[in-house]
């Protein structure tokens, strides 16, 4: 595995150059691209320079990083020296659970794929859909990791990278024989509940014990949190109190309330079912720091391979906004080793450790460790 990393994409020759590096070597079984949404990609041309002859796929994140540093218009490649298997998802909207499983693979299985990196459109309502079909198909047999892709800025963009093409609605899968471990945690600390979630329909939740979504979160956050928030600062307060849906044995998930809709529901990232038992999550800053250490010890603890290894980091872009100049403390306590470590801020993270039900998770930290074979 090779890292290319270029801080400044307008630069068109070094994007050539790279890429006809990349192109010549002949030993590159695939591209992986990591893109930050401020990198003028369109303006410099950037997919007209990415190799045909050569798989690629990645994505556009809010932010991507490098070692300790967080880039905002530049680009990572990652080039994969294995053996690899892609599967394109090019609209998930026309994709029943019949086309899931053809398009699903059992030579993962057959032929020892051991690594799933997954990234899925961040704003697709079928993103629950794709979950649940992969993790009903491959079960344990795989680790997952990936995340959400997308842009905070301009939420219609096209942001899965597949070959030198950007599709909306849209999810890319690439199997690698490299082992791996994978560590989860959020850090995030219950403040109420639970409540039940009685009215609900995917990503939108209209009411909670029988009142509407935002009133109900409103009156709940003045009583426990002591905090005043209205339409006009939720977006700055609900960073801070996202909702917790109540596992068995494990962390909660963690569901982002992102907008107040005209019915006073609340869209989340992420599904939220029908009768499920929420909570309403606060945040305190030195137990989400160090949730992010803790997923990273997780992972290295869990890796017993005699190899090589790239850290790679899927963090959520709300822990940023939340921790804001503290989250350099969070890339810090992951980047603690001699190995290289890659990684970006999304709209969401997938990840199982294989041996957990996989899922997609909001404001939470993700650390792979990678086999470099």
């Amino acid at each position: 595995m090779q890292i290319t990393v270029i801080q400044d994409s307008t630069n068109n020759t070094e994007i050539a150059e790279s890429f006809h590096k990349l192109s010549a070597e002949g030993n590159n079984s695939a591209l992986m691209i990591l893109i930050a949404e401020n990198a003028p990609i369109t303006q410099c041309g950037f997919l007209d320079y990415i190799p045909v002859e050569i798989p690629v796929f990645g994505g556009i994140f809010p932010k991507i990083i490098h070692q300790n540093k967080i880039i905002d218009r530049g680009i990572i490649i990652l080039s994969i020296q294995q053996e690899i298997e892609i599967i394109p998802i090019e609209d998930l909207s026309e994709i029943d659970r019949n086309t899931f499983s053809n398009l699903f693979s059992n030579k993962l299985l057959d032929e020892e794929f051991k690594t799933l990196i997954t990234f899925v459109d961040g704003r697709s309502a079928e993103i629950e859909q794709l979950i649940s079909e992969l993790f009903n198909f491959y079960g344990i047999e795989l680790n997952f990791v990936g995340g959400g892709c997308g842009s905070l800025s301009s939420p219609e963009i096209s942001s899965i990278l597949i070959g030198n093409k950007l599709y909306k609605n849209a999810a890319v899968l690439a199997a690698l024989k490299a082992n791996s471990s994978v560590g989860v945690k959020h850090g995030w600390q219950k403040l109420a509940g639970p409540f039940s979630v009685t009215d609900a329909n995917k990503n939108i939740i209209s009411k909670i014990d029988g009142q509407p979504a935002f009133q109900f979160y409103k009156t709940t956050i003045k009583k426990y949190g002591n905090v005043t928030v209205n339409s006009e600062n939720f977006s700055a307060i609900s960073r801070g109190f996202p909702f917790g849906i109540g596992k068995f044995d494990q962390e909660e998930i963690i569901r982002d309330p992102i907008l107040i809709g005209t019915d006073d529901s609340l869209i989340c990232v992420g599904e939220i079912a029908q009768n499920s038992l929420i909570y309403i999550m606060k945040g305190e800053e030195n137990n989400i720091i160090e949730a992010a250490g803790e997923a990273y010890n997780e992972a290295l603890t869990n890796f017993r391979y005699k190899n090589d290894y790239i850290i790679f980091f899927i963090d959520c872009i709300s822990r940023s906004l939340f921790l804001e100049e503290s989250f350099q403390q969070e890339i810090d306590i992951v980047n603690k080793n001699p190995n290289p470590m890659i990684g970006v801020l999304s709209l969401g993270e997938i990840a199982n450790s294989g041996k957990d039900f996989l899922e997609f998770f909001n404001k939470t930290a993700v650390v792979a460790l990678i086999e470099k074979i």
